[in-house]
């Protein structure tokens, strides 16, 4: 099992801005359809923000412990970005959601890894102004 804050999880990211979708008719969403998105917003760096992750798949795999880990593009540092005990239930489309606060110490291109009941689980691109 990786541990949480194993660079080596990194080493086979496509460093490419993951692409938006529509979870549900009006709801838009970063990351990958039908597997990982998070509630399209703007990311700012040294500001907190609230941010809401949607989750798909069986529901023996969308359990346990979540946590999300982070590396800014060519920084080589892993920042534990938040970590919660469950995921909450569906919302917009999606099989499973965590609302979450979010801090990001710098601008860039951020990959933001998930694990789920502590194995790696999947992981989105974005942009932190």
């Amino acid at each position: 099992m990786q541990s949480f804050y194993d660079k080596q999880i990194f080493h086979n990211v496509d460093w490419t801005l993951s692409p938006t979708f529509k979870s549900d008719n009006s709801t838009t969403m970063i990351g990958k359809k039908g597997k990982l998105g998070i509630m399209k917003s703007d990311f700012t760096a040294s500001h907190p923000g609230k941010y809401l992750w949607g989750f798909w798949g069986d529901k023996n795999e969308l359990q346990g412990p979540v946590k999300i880990i982070g590396m800014k593009k060519d920084s080589g540092n892993v920042t534990k970005i938040f970590s919660t005990n469950q995921l909450i239930g569906p919302i917009h489309g999606a099989d499973q959601h965590i609302p979450c606060d979010m801090y990001f110490p710098s601008s860039g291109v951020w990959c933001l890894y998930v694990y789920l009941n502590n194995k790696p689980f999947d992981y989105i691109v974005i942009k932190v102004h």
